[in-house]
């Protein structure tokens, strides 16, 4: 359904669904993103595999970019927020709330929640996700493992509430 959507909002764009861990795309590129889908990487193998397939199709020299939506140094227990929306007869209140249930693996889960009000009659919807939860160090480690040169490691200033640290590499050979 993602990529149905995604091709109709831009079909000058190819897509092809795969596993970053492990997708051959059988080209190289000068330079490869991989956004909030790293998120789902839950152990380290996993996300040492997403890295060494960035890298594979990257040419020599290519740039690599990736921020940890959420880091171990910087997590909150019981983290939570609402945002609110309206739309003609719509309303909705959406609450994330993060919570750790066991602080020594590398996972952890986001609950969501969606107050959906149309013409005052309320729906209610649920999503639970198990994302990956590393440390600064252990993303710096895994990129370096994988082959890259960290250029840059930092916060993103732009999200004081809620800040992503982001990584910028290189492909050295």
């Amino acid at each position: 359904m993602m990529l149905r959507l995604a091709r109709r909002l831009n079909p000058e764009v190819t897509y092809r669904r795969g596993d970053m861990r492990s997708v051959r795309l059988g080209r190289t590129f000068d330079g490869v993103l991989i956004s909030d889908a790293v998120a789902y990487m839950r152990t380290p193998r996993d996300l040492a595999r997403a890295f060494a397939t960035a890298y594979r199709h990257l040419r020599p020299g290519g740039s690599f970019v990736t921020y940890a939506e959420h880091a171990r140094d910087g997590f909150e227990q019981n983290w939570t927020r609402a945002i609110r929306g309206r739309r003609g007869d719509a309303e909705v209140v959406f609450v994330e709330n993060r919570y750790d249930p066991d602080p020594r693996d590398t996972t952890f889960e986001a609950t969501f929640l969606y107050l959906i009000r149309r013409r005052g009659r309320l729906r209610v919807e649920t999503d639970r996700h198990v994302l990956g939860l590393f440390s600064t160090t252990a993303w710096r480690r895994a990129l370096r493992e994988a082959g890259f040169r960290v250029c840059h490691a930092g916060l993103d200033p732009g999200t004081a509430d809620d800040p992503m640290a982001w990584f910028a590499a290189r492909k050295v050979h």
